[in-house]
């Protein structure tokens, strides 16, 4: 699968992770979850967009669809490990919070993102996504 198509599935999850009320678009989610999945097992850079999706869905308080928590379940106990971050640049960028008010230049970079979220002791809840790896 080359990137091009990689990071346009990735980009579409952003894009559709605002509005999983409407129901074209959370069947949409799913099912390119279920492609983002299957790339995160195979190359670093879709897993660390995948890691960002599931914290910025927590963040955004989205209505995740029960199939994609149980993906994001699998995902982080299967494929992300706490030092992934260290894999990734900074030169691809976080952008559902590129939109949020307040946040610093470094809220928007995807592996000092992903390492202050790892670095946190989050209780998830039980229905939405799961607990973080240990530090």
């Amino acid at each position: 699968m080359s990137l091009t198509r990689i990071q346009w599935v990735m980009r579409s999850l952003f894009a559709l992770l605002g509005d999983l009320d409407n129901p074209c678009n959370r069947t949409a989610f799913i099912e390119l979850c279920t492609v983002g999945r299957s790339f995160a097992r195979n190359y670093t850079f879709p897993r660390g967009i995948l890691r960002m999706i599931q914290i910025t869905a927590h963040q955004m308080d989205a209505p995740l669809p029960s199939d994609v928590a149980a993906l994001f379940r699998d995902f982080e106990s299967e494929s992300w490990e706490h030092k992934d971050f260290e894999r990734l640049s900074s030169v691809y960028p976080n952008f559902a919070t590129m939109l949020m008010p307040g946040n610093s230049v470094e809220d928007h970079e995807m592996d000092r993102f992903l390492e202050k979220w790892d670095s946190l002791c989050i209780d998830w809840p039980s229905t939405a996504l799961p607990a973080s790896s240990s530090v």
